[in-house]
């Protein structure tokens, strides 16, 4: 009786190791030729702005990834060094692509945060070009509206910039948005400049038993919302949830081209599309790609494919995640081709770190405007893997 039991056990453990992707085998792909830009840590979602990269950096430590302690998350975040916002030229990056040394400095790449005086610790972000009704609405000298999720000591918002052009080394503060819907806020896409979707990753504190418990049994508590407010001010803040029941969504992209949204269900390993009501902003299920990853942030190609980088091994990234400096990761990045005629074929690997060396759980992946390069950016690991673009 015990042997059956112990087999049984076994066998549950097995199929919950091969659900998490732990049982798969790796090979590298496409890291036959990289350069590394290293200089600080964890920059874990990038924009790509006419040429020039804007991220959003910061030690996520303070998360605590299925690793819980019993000190609250204001408390870690209070003693968490507060991020940046780093912008990376294409200077820097054809210096690296051609071999030559290439770092990130805090006077060369932070971005100075004018007129904001709070803490910073930033998460998702993206960046709006301002036509000129709304600059004029907005009472805007700028070219750029930069919005980033902060998730500080006390309350989550979402700062907003002005961002003159991609050669300045300072963006202006306008304001924050806060909404009680705001628990725990992963990504942002902007659809105008007083509007956008967000998804809300987590619904417990981050590093507690709850929130452990939350992704290892994969409970469907995340929501994607929408949000309008005053352009001026950012006041009069309407949100709305258009999605539910989620399994940890991640990423989000708006497509204008198709006026369609694209969300990442990490723990559901699917990324899906959704038709866009353009009164309501509702959201209606067009298709769905299965990714057999728990994949990360997702970036639009500029010809409705998509690019996502993804966690093949799940346990292995929530180890890594716990303790950074003890487990590597392994990294991957899927192409998606959203005009294929079937779900599963459009979905191709393109990219993998099979061991998570030279770069650890990869979070997000782009190509370089002028199409030569993919860059990667990670959750903890140092500065950015650039690479030769496998597209």
């Amino acid at each position: 009786m015990l042997l059956a039991v112990f087999f049984l056990a076994l066998a549950c453990f097995a199929t919950w190791l091969y659900s998490v992707g732990e049982l798969q085998l790796l090979e590298n792909k496409g890291v036959s030729h990289f350069r590394q830009i290293s200089g600080y840590h964890g920059i874990e979602d990038i924009v790509s702005v006419n040429g020039t990269l804007i991220a959003s950096s910061e030690d996520r430590s303070w998360l605590r990834l299925l690793h819980p302690t019993n000190i609250p998350v204001s408390q870690r975040l209070e003693d968490t060094p507060d991020g940046a916002l780093i912008s990376i030229g294409p200077n820097l990056i054809k210096a690296a692509r051609n071999g030559r040394p290439a770092r990130l400095s805090r006077d060369q790449n932070f971005l100075e945060l004018r007129g904001f005086y709070e803490r910073f610790h930033p998460h998702g972000i993206d960046v709006h070009h301002l036509s000129s009704p709304e600059k004029k609405k907005m009472n805007l000298d700028a070219e750029y509206l930069v919005a980033t999720i902060n998730n500080k000591p006390t309350s989550r918002g979402i700062e907003l910039f002005a961002w003159s052009d991609t050669t300045t080394h300072a963006v202006d503060h306008i304001t924050t948005i806060h909404h009680s819907l705001f628990r725990w806020i992963n990504a942002i896409t902007m659809v105008s400049a007083q509007s956008f979707y967000a998804t809300n990753w987590l619904y417990e504190d981050p590093g507690t038993f709850a929130s452990t418990m939350e992704a290892l049994t994969k409970q469907p508590l995340g929501y994607v919302i929408f949000c309008s407010f005053t352009a001026s001010d950012a006041s009069d803040v309407q949100c709305k949830v258009v999605l539910d029941k989620l399994r940890m969504p991640n990423g989000i992209s708006y497509l204008p081209a198709s006026d369609r949204v694209v969300v990442v269900q990490s723990l559901n390993k699917s990324i899906e599309i959704y038709e866009r009501e353009e009164t309501t902003h509702n959201l209606r299920l067009q298709r769905s790609f299965p990714t057999k990853s728990a994949c990360d942030n997702i970036r639009p190609l500029g010809d409705e494919r998509l690019l996502t980088a993804c966690h093949p091994k799940q346990l292995t990234f929530s180890l890594h995640s716990a303790f950074p400096n003890n487990f590597n990761s392994p990294s991957q990045v899927l192409l998606i081709d959203t005009n294929a005629q079937d779900d599963e074929s459009a979905v191709q690997e393109i990219v993998v770190v099979a061991s998570g060396v030279p770069f650890s759980a990869a979070s997000v992946a782009l190509v370089t405007d002028d199409g030569t390069s993919m860059v990667l950016g990670a959750v903890h690991d140092d500065g950015i893997l650039i690479l030769e673009n496998p597209i």
